[in-house]
């Protein structure tokens, strides 16, 4: 017996709902028809409409407008609200909100990871499934989902401030990459221990200790920079300048380890630290 009918504008989005109801209630059958009016219609056999199916049919909604609308929402908001207007700032504002809020589960469905905005989302949806016999997703997605698009706006604003730190971390990496690359060389070859603060040692094995690098970061403008005589990662390699630099790391994620790569770049080959070749 039909019970409810799903219309879908997109066949994409019909078929992705169709193919994910299937994952999440398998005794569920859904076919999709072409409907003249409302583009894709989405018809749900089943004896009884209960709980269960409402909220397993309000998690794949969720789902698919997760993949398919909400990216559309974060962008309308970084320009109309934010004001940005140039394209390749705001595919990057969308690519860290992508991975600064969203996350996948464990079929791969894309969800937040702060579980307000899911539950926000969802409660839409069963609410409105909950109406009527047919439910229409592309009205319900451009008239009932303002709770979530309040939501969105700080958090959006949230990315947006960490793409601005990315934007002057860039801006300060570019800077001393020019300096470097227009500074005269103190050494040929720099071996770095990685730890809490990198240990420096020349090709001989001498450990490099503070002593010994102040002289050098005295007539260096560290200052240029925003950094001090007391920073011991960044700081003691500007001043030496090395034409190669070894680092031994297995966390290559850690920030001043990625700094140090992108400065230096083609200076800079990183070993595992099980290949460092002295004493420590």
């Amino acid at each position: 017996m039909l019970l409810k009918t799903l219309y879908i504008t997109f066949v994409n989005e019909a078929q992705t709902f169709c193919e994910r109801l299937n994952e999440q209630n398998e005794t569920c059958e859904c076919s999709v028809e072409r409907d003249e009016d409302w583009g894709n219609k989405i018809v749900l056999h089943k004896t009884s409409m209960n709980k269960e199916l409402i909220n397993d049919l309000s998690l794949v909604l969720v789902s698919v407008f997760n993949s398919f609308r909400l990216l559309q929402i974060v962008e309308k908001i970084v320009r109309e609200t934010y004001y940005y207007e140039d394209q390749t700032e705001i595919q990057r504002i969308i690519e860290l909100f992508q991975e600064m809020i969203l996350e996948q589960d464990k079929r791969g469905w894309p969800t937040y990871k702060n579980k307000r905005l899911h539950n926000i989302v969802h409660k839409i949806f069963s609410e409105q499934l909950h109406q009527s016999d047919t439910f229409h997703y592309d009205s319900v997605v451009k008239f009932c989902l303002n709770p979530l698009k309040d939501e969105l706006i700080p958090e959006v604003g949230f990315v947006i401030d960490d793409f601005k730190r990315e934007e002057e971390h860039q801006a300060f990496i570019q800077m001393v990459r020019e300096h470097v690359a227009k500074k005269s060389s103190n050494c040929d070859v720099l071996y770095l221990l990685q730890g809490r603060n990198f240990q420096y040692y020349t090709e001989n094995g001498e450990r490099l200790r503070k002593e010994h690098l102040q002289p050098y970061m005295g007539q260096t403008p560290l200052y240029l920079f925003g950094l001090g005589l007391d920073e011991w990662n960044l700081a003691p390699l500007i001043a030496l300048s090395p034409k190669h630099i070894i680092i031994y790391s297995d966390q290559l994620s850690e920030s001043k380890t990625l700094a140090i790569i992108n400065v230096f770049q083609e200076r800079v080959i990183v070993r595992p630290l099980s290949e460092f070749p002295f004493d420590i």
